[in-house]
């Protein structure tokens, strides 16, 4: 008995070491992946804080509000490029940054001058895209910590308690009042500006700052920013986008282990046999595994308008167009990595690393603004980020026919590269040269 469990176990080493490639990726993999996100996230990425990218749209010329911006723009945490209006709301529907503040005109002078009153007038604007409410949660906390702090060092300057004062001073001049009560008033406040103007020249304000007590003297007003205005943001649109392109480049994979397969047991030698040129049969592969590339996408996405009632706000055709150009990219990459892979099992071993890397550099698993600033330059030249950016714009962004245009080519473009490199390098297998 002994015996043969010890025979059985030996059997299952020599299968596993058989294919040495797929032992060498089992272990390799895990330590580059290890070694990759220790880098991204840990202290080897260096002190730099997670970079946001907001803008910043400025109505206001008061003092006050450049100097907000100014502590903006100095804040570590945050790249703020100075925007219109418009552009701002043109930037976050084709998301290229996730939210912008508007500061509006007469903010500055209504902090100033009516610090302690009524502050329903006095309004902070938030426009942000709906997918990215973690960096809107982020970005108010670090202008609510630079307002109070430039407000308050504003409102409690010497210069500004002087010019309230004037400003007092001429209402009762103006004021219809007993001359015997304006007097002593006047007195009163020329004391009070006499006295700022020596605690001024002593450079003292500072104490006076430190000694004031405030409350927070405007609004956060929030605006979601779509397309089209009337459709509110679907969060279940957001996750077909990523989760789906996710699960058919698995599925790619899949079909491609299949290829190699049938390689294997020699099933492509009948078709040579029969005249049929292997890069006809790259082709045909590739074909066919788009199609169930996009008849499996467009089965989950009519799954998911029923259940979870989804809406399409964008182009119809942009997103046909757009699903067939991600079965079409999935499919040769699926090949690209069968081409590298070589055999079955270590295929399915790099497929592995190279999927879940994708899509989670891609910002469907993790927020994109935890990257540092290099990484997310990079994400700009993976397939899997262009493919749920362009699942995403014609779904709930309600992008028109011309993003799906634009996503659409640079899938192709991207299928094109995979398709290439796989037909050269299967042309060293067995395919080609038996």
């Amino acid at each position: 008995m002994i015996t043969l469990i010890l025979m059985l176990l030996k059997k299952d080493f020599i299968i596993y070491l058989k294919d040495k490639r797929a032992v060498l990726l089992s272990i390799v993999l895990p330590a580059i992946t290890t070694g990759f996100f220790g880098y991204v996230f840990g202290s080897n990425a260096g002190t730099q804080d997670p970079t946001l990218e907001i803008a910043a749209v400025i109505e206001d010329s008061h003092a006050l509000s450049q100097s907000l911006l100014q502590a903006l723009q100095e804040d570590n945490t945050l790249h703020v490029t100075i925007l219109s209006r418009t552009e701002a709301e043109n930037q976050i529907q084709n998301n290229k940054i996730p939210s912008a503040i508007i500061i509006p005109a007469g903010f500055g002078e209504q902090v100033s001058s009516s610090f302690f009153t009524d502050n329903s007038n006095k309004e902070i604007l938030f426009l942000y895209d709906p997918s990215h409410r973690i960096e809107l949660g982020m970005l108010k906390g670090i202008f609510i910590q630079h307002a109070m702090r430039v407000i308050s060092q504003n409102v409690f300057s010497l210069d500004t308690m002087s010019k309230l004062t004037e400003k007092i001073k001429l209402d009762i001049i103006n004021d219809e009042i007993n001359p015997n009560e304006k007097k002593p008033l006047l007195d009163l406040l020329n004391s009070a500006i006499r006295y700022i103007d020596n605690i001024n020249k002593k450079e003292a304000h500072a104490n006076a700052a430190n000694q004031a007590e405030f409350k927070m003297p405007f609004n956060l007003k929030e605006q979601a920013i779509t397309a089209q205005k009337e459709n509110n943001y679907n969060y279940f649109a957001h996750a077909f986008a990523g989760m789906s392109v996710q699960f058919i480049l698995f599925l790619s994979v899949e079909l491609a282990v299949l290829w190699l397969m049938e390689q294997e047991r020699g099933l492509f030698k009948r078709f040579r046999l029969a005249s049929i040129s292997p890069r006809i049969l790259l082709c045909i592969r590739l074909i066919s595994s788009a199609c169930i590339n996009f008849i499996a996408l467009f089965v989950v996405l009519f799954l998911c308008i029923i259940l979870y009632k989804i809406h399409i706000a964008g182009s119809m055709l942009g997103l046909i167009v757009t699903l067939f150009a991600t079965g079409l990219m999935s499919a040769s990459l699926g090949l690209f990595i069968a081409a590298i892979g070589k055999t079955p099992q270590a295929t399915k071993n790099l497929s592995t690393f190279s999927i879940l890397l994708l899509v989670m550099l891609s910002g469907a698993w993790i927020p994109s603004f935890l990257f540092p600033s290099w990484l997310k330059t990079i994400t700009l030249a993976l397939p899997s980020r262009w493919a749920i950016d362009g699942i995403e714009s014609m779904l709930w962004r309600g992008l028109d026919w011309s993003y799906a245009c634009k996503t659409t080519g640079v899938l192709v473009l991207f299928s094109l590269l995979f398709f290439g490199i796989s037909l050269h390098k299967f042309k060293h297998s067995s395919l080609f040269t038996t």
